[in-house]
């Protein structure tokens, strides 16, 4: 009897194991190291989530997200044999500069990253990532990024209203799982049946601190906020939106301007970011294609 239960016990640690190798199976090598099935499955599900209703067919998505897995190899082991690295001090300091450059303070930094929906890691990895492409580019590319004063200048006059005024809302948010349950909270809200404070304590899955009330500059907000609160009136709610993967809705407490002109000079560093990233990423593209054409890339999707 005993020996058939342990002949059973084993019978279920292979058949675990042989199930394990079919499921997380390999599904590219790139210079001898391979991205598992289970790799892919976890970047395509969080993409697919993040991207919302208007994302790319599940095929075309796992096809996309491959493709950056393929990418983030290929630098990191170019770093290896570069020998650059990025330490936790580095992304910190990166962090730092961050919040000096926007003048953040540490509050309005982390309401920024609640409208983002994403978290101070997430933004973090973000950072590292980024440093770690620019220390490659600064070994390896011959054509540095530059961005010259005259760029900067018309930048700056092309955006003038942003840069010279304050726009700045008071604003109370309810983030929730699902586009379901953000409809049927807005609907509620609309009307009558619950107050926004109702519907931020009861149902909301995003900071409930100050019944979700926060200040936010204009500025700072992306096109997807900056399209959901246009046109509200002080009081009025939001459709659902889209953040990340979470449906948020939104009502707009209040609304001031203020006149703020530093000058070209308070907002140039932060211009010149805004214009180096995309000459940054082209360089980037086209050192990844050369990288790309020597490397042994076996996929097998």
């Amino acid at each position: 009897m005993r020996g058939a239960w342990m002949f059973g016990l084993v019978f279920f640690v292979c058949a675990q194991a042989a199930w394990g190798e079919v499921v997380d199976r390999i599904v590219a090598v790139v210079n001898g190291e391979i991205i598992t099935w289970s790799e892919l499955e976890a970047e395509t599900n969080r993409f697919l989530a993040q991207a919302g209703p208007n994302a790319l067919d599940e095929a075309s998505a796992r096809k996309a997200v491959l493709d950056s897995l393929i990418n983030d190899l290929l630098v990191r082991q170019e770093a290896e044999r570069l020998q650059v690295t990025v330490s936790d001090s580095d992304v910190e300091n990166a962090l730092r500069e961050f919040k000096t450059r926007r003048r953040l303070s540490d509050a309005e930094f982390e309401h920024g990253l609640t409208l983002q929906g994403i978290t101070l890691e997430e933004f973090k990895k973000q950072l590292r990532s980024d440093l770690m492409r620019r220390r490659i580019l600064g070994f390896m590319v011959q054509r540095k990024v530059v961005v010259t004063d005259e760029e900067i200048q018309a930048y700056y006059d092309a955006h003038a209203q942003q840069f010279r005024s304050g726009r700045h809302l008071t604003v109370q948010l309810v983030v929730l799982p699902s586009q379901e349950d953000a409809a049927k909270v807005a609907a509620a809200v609309h009307q009558g049946d619950i107050t926004m404070d109702q519907a931020v304590r009861e149902y909301s899955i995003g900071p409930r601190q100050d019944d979700g009330v926060m200040e936010v500059a204009w500025q700072d907000l992306d096109g997807t906020w900056r399209q959901a609160l246009s046109g509200l009136s002080e009081g009025q709610v939001s459709a659902p939106f889209l953040v990340q993967g979470k449906w948020v809705v939104v009502r707009l407490v209040r609304e001031r301007t203020t006149d703020e002109d530093g000058g070209i000079d308070a907002v140039r560093e932060e211009i010149r970011e805004i214009l180096a990233r995309p000459k940054l990423e082209e360089r980037f593209q086209e050192y990844m294609a050369s990288l790309r054409a020597k490397a042994l890339i076996d996929v097998r999707l």
